[in-house]
Formats: structure tokens, sequence, C-alpha cells
């Protein structure tokens, strides 16, 4: 019988510690999925077999927020998984030891000397253009920063640090964002809503940053960042750590109080347009 699949794809690099974080998420996802799921580990993988339907023609790579994966990106994957499409769920922070980032939410700081291009070139194993990217917060920002490894980038209230100019310019039409009305955390830089076409562009109303969690309602104190230049030389990107001290110097910011509140509404209306896109 034909099988779909998921498979959770791990960069290479601390092997030890990956090989301890791949058990606990391997643990923590087959909790979430059905019986018919059969579960297998790799070396730097945890392959996820569903087979009850046939194995859709595209794949679903989905890149996590700033909480690594969660809860989130496991139903996401579940959903897709139910259509019969196979998943890639990628862990971005794996290789450089990174549980989280905080942007200042309960006072904490970011201090890694971990650069925006060391983060966006944690897809080694995407080798197919035959890809669909789904992110969101972060995620959405990373499938921007490598529009250029899939077919189609749909990033959901994506937090925006500075792009490659070449990149971005080159791979703009594969985009289309995802924006919550009332999130005032992750806007749009007017130099990069330029580029994208009305069609590109969905606003979500009513709804709040992370409105695709489920069972979230608090606020949290976090920094927002205006950088000058949303675009940059992509050799310029290895100067942006992600880290309060080296992030200040490049932008203006202001801690804010932002509303993270679940929405089913809206969590529905973005899952739906992605099947009408991935089913023309």
């Amino acid at each position: 019988m034909a099988s779909r699949e998921l498979l959770f794809m791990i960069p290479s690099a601390l092997q030890m510690e990956q090989n301890s974080t791949i058990f606990s998420l391997s643990a923590r996802i087959s909790k979430r999925l059905d019986s018919n799921i059969s579960l297998n580990l790799g070396k730097n993988s945890v392959r996820l077999t569903n087979t009850l339907l046939p194995i859709a023609s595209k794949t679903i790579v989905i890149s996590h927020g700033s909480t690594g994966v969660g809860d989130s990106e496991i139903r996401l994957a579940q959903f897709f998984l139910e259509q019969g499409y196979p998943v890639h769920i990628i862990d971005h922070f794996m290789p450089f030891g990174i549980e989280r980032l905080n942007w200042g939410e309960a006072k904490f700081e970011d201090t890694f000397d971990v650069s925006l291009q060391d983060i966006i070139e944690t897809f080694s194993d995407v080798n197919t253009k035959e890809c669909i990217h789904i992110g969101m917060s972060l995620g959405g920002y990373l499938g921007i920063a490598r529009a250029d490894l899939f077919e189609k980038v749909f990033a959901v209230y994506p937090g925006l640090l500075p792009l490659s100019r070449e990149g971005f310019l080159k791979n703009s039409h594969k985009l289309h964002v995802f924006v919550p009305q009332y999130d005032n955390w992750c806007k749009i830089p007017k130099a990069l809503e330029s580029h994208l076409q009305q069609s590109q562009k969905t606003l979500l109303e009513g709804a709040y940053h992370s409105f695709m969690s489920l069972e979230k309602n608090k606020v949290v104190q976090v920094f927002r960042y205006e950088f000058g230049e949303a675009l940059i030389p992509r050799e310029l990107l290895k100067n942006y750590k992600l880290s309060h001290k080296s992030l200040s110097g490049y932008a203006n910011y202001e801690m804010l109080d932002v509303p993270l509140r679940s929405d089913a509404h809206a969590r529905a209306s973005v899952l739906n347009a992605i099947l009408r896109d991935l089913e023309c």
C-alpha cells in the first residue's frame, strides 16, 4: 500500500546533543499522531510513515518560530499528512544548541553568537524545488530568506529580520504572506511590501500574532526592531547576530506589550488557502 511520510530533518552538527534531542522530539511527536503512523529513527532524522493515503506530489517543509519545534508545528504537519502530503520539519536551532529566542521576554536578552547567515543555511536537507515552505513568525522569515529553494513560500506573521537584497528581489514572486490585523510586533517593512502584489498578501481580520497556536491567550513584553535597511547585500548577513547587543546596533528598538492569541477561524483560513493553492 502507498504511504505518506513526515520526515523530521536535522542539520548535521553537535551529533551527541542531536541524538538526545531526536529521541525527545520523536517521542513527543509520536504521542500526537494516530496509531497508523509508524516511527523509525535514523542517524539525524525521525521518519513517520502513514500507510493509509497515497503520497501527494508536493512536499511540505515547515520551519519553526522562536520557541523551536512545538505543538503548532506538529499539528501543522499532522494536518498536511492527513491530506496525503509528505512533510519535513526543520529544526534550525539544533546545530547551535539554541533552545529558544526570547527577544527580551521576561527580561532575557538573547546573546547567541549565531548570525543570520548561519541560521538561514540550515536547510541543507532540502534538495528539491518541488517543495512548499510554511513558516510562522521566525519560520516565516527563514522561508522568505531561502525562497530560492522552494516552489512557493507561505509566511504566516513573519518576523522579518534583514534579508539578502538579491535573493529577495529574485524570488519575491514566490511569496504569500498572511498578516494578522492586530499584530503589533511583526510588521512587513514598506521596502519589502512594495515588491508584493496584493494577491500575495492576506489580511486576517481580528487576528493577533501567534493565532496558529492552540489555547494561547497572553501578553508578552518583547523587543521590536526597526532596521534602517531591510534589504542588504548577502555577505553582510554574517554581521547580524541573534543577540540583542548585535541587532540593536543596526536598528531602533522598543519594548512592546504583544498580545498572543489563538484564533481557530484565522487558522482555518490559512490552511484552506494553502490547500487551495496546492490543488491548483
